[in-house]
């Protein structure tokens, strides 16, 4: 019962999380056309880095969770919801990464 109560806690924070990224990511498209400032966009950017670093590690521990408490009850009963992590562990890292690739290629090369 224990481990069932941490793997619907753990997967209800990876949607959380998978929804908010998803949203930032829309703000920060939706703030290039419309116009925001430089520091909105990197105060936006520096969210996504967080928080792609913080859905990869919640999911990354769900999906061990999850296949775990599958090889223990032999069934097939966390399937879905395994499948749904390691989506969101591969969205996070590459939201993360785009980030960080964006805001070291808009910060440029200081060479003065």
């Amino acid at each position: 019962m224990r481990k069932q109560v941490t793997i619907r806690f753990l997967h209800r924070t990876v949607l959380f999380l998978f929804t908010v990224l998803i949203a930032l990511s829309v703000l920060f498209v939706l703030g290039n056309i419309q116009n925001f400032l430089d520091s909105s966009q990197i105060i936006i950017l520096q969210f996504l880095i967080a928080g792609g670093i913080l859905l990869f590690l919640i999911a990354v521990f769900a999906l061990l969770f999850e296949i775990n408490y599958n090889i223990y009850l032999r069934k097939p009963y966390y399937l879905g919801r395994c499948i749904i992590s390691g989506i969101a562990c591969i969205f996070g890292l590459v939201i993360a990464i785009a980030a960080s690739a964006i805001l070291l290629l808009s910060s440029g090369l200081n060479l003065v």
